[in-house]
């Protein structure tokens, strides 16, 4: 586990690369997390794009990010409903 913060310079090859809550990443975040993949690794992203907490006028990374990528290594799964719990169900309504 590292942080985002301390991943300059380092490369990860052969490795599975997972950032989680990723909504808050910026599109510069985006590109050094992708610059960091070496040979024989995956990158895989997730995050709710409704929780972000900061409006980015640039926007978040993961809004768009096939047609910011536009390439066959990039695939995207979406979700459309909360499973954690009914209270969580309810924070997506406000």
């Amino acid at each position: 586990v590292e942080s985002q913060s301390f991943i300059r310079g380092r490369d990860y090859k052969n490795s599975i690369v997972y950032v989680t809550e990723a909504q808050n990443n910026s599109k510069e975040h985006l590109k050094v997390l992708l610059g960091r993949v070496g040979e024989g690794s995956s990158l895989f992203i997730n995050g709710d794009i409704d929780q972000k907490d900061y409006d980015y006028s640039t926007g978040s990374a993961l809004e768009g990010i096939q047609e910011l990528l536009g390439d066959e290594l990039v695939g995207m799964v979406e979700l459309d409903k909360v499973e954690r719990s009914g209270t969580s169900r309810l924070a997506e309504r406000l």
